[in-house]
Parts: C-alpha cells; structure tokens; sequence
C-alpha cells in the first residue's frame, strides 16, 4: 500500500489483513486459506469488471525505530475495479464480513482517494482528522469501523499514540481499547448503509440478454461465464489492429449462430451499448433487419463473438506463453479445498452431484485467478480460451436448435435512463434539491455570510463547515483581577479616561474626514469613466427622476454621478451571468453557492407569454 503523499493507481482498492495471532508462516498460510475459502462462499457467481478480490502472504521488516523487532506478517490485496464502482464496495463488504468471521482480524482499505470509507461521513468527522493524520488509525475490526482518536487529555496519552502510530501501535489499542476506537454512529451509519445492501444488490447487478453467438462462444460462456468480462473489454479497447483480426474471424465463424441467453453486469452491458460500432461490410451480410426484434440480439452477439476473437488472438502477441496451473494437483489447492469443505462451501452436496460439480469448478476459477499474476491477464485468458476449446465436445446439433421463444424475454433496461424524478430523489438522499424555487435573497445573504466567515491560513470556510461552536476558554484568575480592578477603580479615573477617550475620538472623526474627502474624489473621477457604467445604480423616486427629463441625452448632473451603487442587485445580477455561461458545467459560481446550500435552476429557454 503506497504510504500518506505517494501516489496511489487510478481505481484500484488495495487492502491489508493484520493479525497478532499471526506467529509463523505456516499459521499465516492457513489463514489465507481459511479467508479466501469463506470469501469465496460470499462471492458465488459474481462477475468483476477487471481483477477479483484476491490475497497473497507478505512478509515486512519493520524500520528501525519500531519498538517490536519481531518481522510484521499480514495478508495482502489489490483489485483493479476499472469502471464499476460497485465492485470495490462489494470487497468493503467482504472486508466487514471478514473481521465478523474472524474477530481476531484487523483490515485497513484504501485507493487513489485515501481513507475512501472517511468521505461518506466527511461532514461528521472530527477537525484532526485529515490525510495527513489518519494513516494507520482507520480500520476494520469485528465488524466495525474503529476510528484511534489523538489523546485529548494527559490521562490518554498512554492510551492513544500522538503522531503517526505504527501498525503493531495501533493492533494494540485496538485489542485493548476497542470501545474507545469505534466510530461514532453518525460516522458508521452511512458506511453500514451501503454495505447492508450486499449480497443482494451483487445479484441485481446482472442483466440477462438473448444473443446469437458461434457454439463455441456459447461454450465458452457456459463452461467459465466469467470470460464475458475480458470478452467484452477487449472489444470496447478495440484498436486498428484488434479490428483487422476481427474481420478475417480465424477461430469463430459467423455463418452458424445459436441462440444464448448471456449473463452480463449492468456495467459492462451499458458499456456494450453506449459503444459506437458500425459493423464491416461482410457481418452487416449476416444482420437481420434493424427493425427486426431480432436485430439486437445479432448485434451484441457479434460484439461478443469480435471480443473472444481478439482475446483469442492476443496469444500470438507474446514471445512466451504461461500455461494455467494445474490447481487441482498442487499442494495448494489441496489445502484450499480442505478449508472450503471445512467453511461449508459445497453446502452438504454429494461429491460428483451436478450442483458440487459447479461449484467445485467455481473453486477452481477463483483460486486460478488470484494465483496468476495479474499483469499476465491477457495472456492467461487467451491460453485458457485455448484450452477450453481444445476440450469442447463435438456440438450436439439437436441440443443447440433451441427457439429463441424458449428463453426469457429480456431483462427490462430502464435502468439506462434516469427520469428527472429518479434524479430529485437521489439528490434528496444527500440533502441536496434541484433549485427549483431560489429565493435570490438567500444568494445575498449566503454570500455575506461566507465573506464575514474569518478563515484560517488552511484556506477558505464555509459557514457549514464550522461546525459546532468553539468550547469557551475560561480563566478564573483572570476573570477576578479584572473584577477587582474595575471595582477598586477611582470615579476620578474613570471621568479623565472618559475625556481622554473623547479626545481620541475627535483625533480619529478628523482622520475619517480625510478619508472620505478621498473618497468622494475618486467616485468623482471614476464617475467619468465607463467602469461606473457596468455597476447597476439605486433607483431613484419618480419624483426626482422626471425632474431629469430636460436634460439633454449628453448631460449628466453630479447627483446622476453621485448615486449609490445596489451592491445586492448586481451582486445577484453577476451570479446569474456567470452561472448562465457555465451551461450546466461546473464553474465558479456553482462551487461557492453548492457549500452554502444554494443551487440555482437550470437555465430555460425564455417563452413568450
């Protein structure tokens, strides 16, 4: 894990599982066996975006300032999640359910964003606790999230390390101080919130559609339907050259197609068919109709049918191959099944039962993927095509002469669009509106509440990011000596500080004078100029402007050039010109008046009433 100001890779999730029961090697690899067999029970059938949550043994020295020169032993993960967010907070559920079953484990998650797990309670989190200050207090443990505060008073500084604690400092306070580190509810709550929603919002996750693929496609996707993942990124990474290799088709044949129902994520289906793909000259051919209904079906089986060809192909793009392990032989494995059978997996099934079977294969792909490296994946994937092929029984053509009126219909996609409504609502969640109705006074007096809020050298604050009141710093002594001396004060004293304070008055009305005799030479000046001209003036009573009227359009009186300026109204005036050149973008105005509370409308097309 890369530390506080290193540079972090752009969506992956990197995890670390500490434990002081850890003594040797050996017990470490047994709990590695012991957490990917139980995660592997919580993952099932699901389908990740690029790498699957994995992890590996490592064996860290410690510096030389650690007070404990015992090696620090841990387990160890990344996931390159790539564009489906919902994959990395399906490993934060994993990770809770982890410590749940093995309350003698500690977890700490991050990625490119830091302590990613902070930001859904950023407005309820103490004012120590920045980037710079929460390495190695942030974690995992029982099922919690534990929060090691700093020490605010001399009686904890035993108890809550000062500075960057180390790994073994805060295993400590966490074995023995677990009460005092857990995460205060309205901190805890928003992560629980998104993390009860799995496992069930994993299987929502799908989207079931009828495609028309070669045979060995549909083999391919109902021996290992995980391959749909590189399949379908392969095709939207699609180069000059991938598209060469497409249109010749050397290990799939368009000429045959069968019917499939494909299981995709909603991800990578709305990848599919955000994608702008205008078919060669000979796969347009074999197309029905674009108004056919079956039209959608050859499309995205084509789509499909282009991906495993490029996979297939990329074979030849290495000088050498690695060739997938055979798991079910090595010594490994062994261990990796004998820890699944002891956490349930098979779920009481005989061996050799069709639903064993499945499952025993399920084992298998996962405990293949996180053993191979994963900047070999391409390549893995094209040899595991390659091989799975090679193994394909000679296709049954009665079995494949399924109707496409024998599969479900299509799984509905209005998921794709969101209504305006759908939008209200989601927003309404995070304590945001859409600004249909704004009340322009609130935008002036949001804004002179932010230019009176007094900031730190840290940067600009927001009214709302205040806070609660500052604590009142009491002084007794102090407060006493000032009593004592207000009250044994001489009344003679008091009247010469009296007129000595008038004096100073007078000294400081003739300054103020001066002042304004400046002043109202610059207004003067600049009343001549165009500046005064862009400021829009207070109006004056009806009365006093027609008494104007018979002034000639060239002459312009000295109260003319002497009137107020409405700051309000062209305040007001110059937020709505500038929020409307932002044309719905993020711009300057909207990032003040969002912290404030305020949103403004979109802008709408002026009607003629």
């Amino acid at each position: 894990m890369a530390e506080f100001g290193e540079p972090r890779l752009e969506n992956v999730v990197e995890y670390k599982i500490f434990s002081s029961h850890l003594a040797g090697v050996e017990t470490v690899e047994d709990t590695l066996y012991d957490v990917l067999s139980y995660a592997q029970s919580l993952i099932g059938d699901y389908i990740w975006q690029n790498d699957c949550f994995n992890l590996s043994q490592e064996l860290e020295k410690p510096k030389e300032n650690v007070e404990h020169s015992e090696q620090n032993k841990f387990l160890k993960g990344s996931t390159n999640f790539g564009d489906n967010i919902e994959d990395e907070w399906f490993i934060v559920y994993l990770l809770f359910s982890i410590t749940k079953q093995f309350p003698q484990l500690v977890v700490t998650v991050n990625d490119n964003d830091g302590e990613f797990l902070l930001i859904e309670a950023a407005d309820y989190l103490p004012k120590w606790l920045e980037p710079d200050t929460s390495e190695n207090r942030v974690f995992i443990y029982q099922g919690n999230l534990h929060i090691i505060p700093l020490p605010s008073k001399p009686s904890e500084i035993t108890i809550f390390p000062t500075g960057k604690p180390t790994v073994y400092q805060a295993l400590k306070v966490l074995k023995t101080n677990a009460e005092k580190t857990t995460a205060l509810p309205w901190i805890q709550d928003p992560v629980m919130k998104k993390i009860q929603e799995y496992p069930n919002k994993a299987k929502e996750s799908f989207h079931n559609v009828l495609c028309y693929i070669p045979s060995e496609v549909k083999y391919l996707l109902e021996t290992k339907n995980s391959l749909i993942s590189p399949a379908v990124l392969a095709f939207i990474n699609r180069d000059p050259v991938d598209m060469k290799t497409c249109q010749k088709l050397t290990h799939f044949s368009l000429e045959s197609l069968v019917p499939y129902r494909v299981r995709f994520t909603k991800c990578l289906y709305g990848q599919l068919v955000k994608q702008n793909f205008i078919p060669d000259k000979y796969a347009v051919k074999l197309l029905p109709e674009v108004s056919s209904p079956a039209y959608k079906g050859h499309l995205f089986g084509l789509q499909l049918t282009y991906g495993f060809e490029i996979l297939y192909s990329q074979q030849s793009r290495y000088a050498s191959g690695v060739t997938t392990p055979n798991t079910a032989s090595c010594q490994q494995w062994e261990k990796y099944l004998d820890s699944l059978t002891k956490h349930g997996y098979f779920q009481n099934e005989v061996v050799g039962s069709r639903l064993y079977s499945q499952l025993l294969q399920n084992a298998k792909e996962y405990f293949t993927r996180i053993c191979l490296n994963s900047e070999q994946t391409s390549q893995n994937n094209s040899n595991e095509i390659e091989q799975l092929l090679e193994d394909m029984p000679v296709p049954n053509k009665a079995s494949d002469q399924s109707k496409p009126e024998e599969f479900p219909p299509d799984d509905e996609e209005s998921w794709l669009e969101l209504s305006p409504e759908e939008l209200d609502l989601i927003l309404s969640q995070y304590g945001l509106s859409t600004g249909e109705d704004v009340d322009l006074r609130e935008v002036v007096n949001g804004m002179n509440s932010f230019v009176e809020t007094i900031s730190s050298y840290e940067g600009a604050e927001f009214p709302s990011d205040l806070g609660e009141e500052p604590d009142i710093q009491f002084d007794p002594e102090g407060f006493m000596t000032s009593l004592d001396k207000f009250l044994t004060k001489p009344i003679n004293r008091v009247e010469n500080e009296t007129v000595s304070d008038d004096d100073s008055y007078s000294s400081n009305a003739s300054d103020d004078e001066e002042i304004h005799d400046y002043t109202s030479a610059m207004d003067k000046e600049l009343s001549l100029s165009n500046v005064g001209k862009s400021f829009v003036e207070v109006q004056e009573k009806s009365e006093e402007t027609s008494s104007n009227k018979d002034q000639s359009p060239g002459q312009t009186s000295e109260d003319d050039a002497m009137k107020p300026v409405d700051i309000d109204l062209n305040l007001v005036q110059n937020f709505l010109e500038s929020y409307s050149l932002q044309e719905g973008l993020p711009g300057p105005v909207s990032n003040i008046l969002s912290p404030l509370g305020i949103i403004l409308p979109e802008n709408l097309p002026q009607t003629d009433t």
